[in-house]
């Protein structure tokens, strides 16, 4: 599930849906694709947050 360019509108809808995605994906057994994933997810989550420009 790709998840990009949310409206402003949508964020708070966005970070609720991206954070039930991460703990459903973490949930899962520990491969390098579902490390992979769970790091994509997080990126997603700190860029809607604005966390990804304080990191910068």
């Amino acid at each position: 599930m790709n998840v990009i360019n949310f409206d402003d509108s949508d964020r708070e809808t966005a970070l609720i849906l991206l954070t039930d995605l991460m703990s459903r994906t973490a949930l899962r057994r520990e491969t390098v694709g579902t490390r992979r994933e769970l790091k994509r997810l997080a990126l997603k989550v700190a860029e809607l947050t604005g966390e990804s420009e304080v990191a910068a």
